[in-house]
């Protein structure tokens, strides 16, 4: 699992608990600190899929 992975499955709505539920060896910090990086240090390059699509 990649730290934005784990960013994106909280900026969907899923909590903390639920993937330490899905990860049980990985330590809650480790998911806070997943969740700091990638914030802090986002994608470059295009965006992937299909941008000009608003989907919400």
């Amino acid at each position: 699992m990649t730290v934005y992975s784990v960013l994106g499955r909280v900026e969907h709505g899923e909590t903390i608990e639920n993937i330490l539920k899905d990860n049980p060896d990985l330590p809650r910090e480790a998911v806070e600190a997943a969740l700091v990086f990638a914030a802090s240090h986002p994608l470059r390059g295009r965006p992937s899929g299909r941008p000009w699509v608003r989907t919400g």
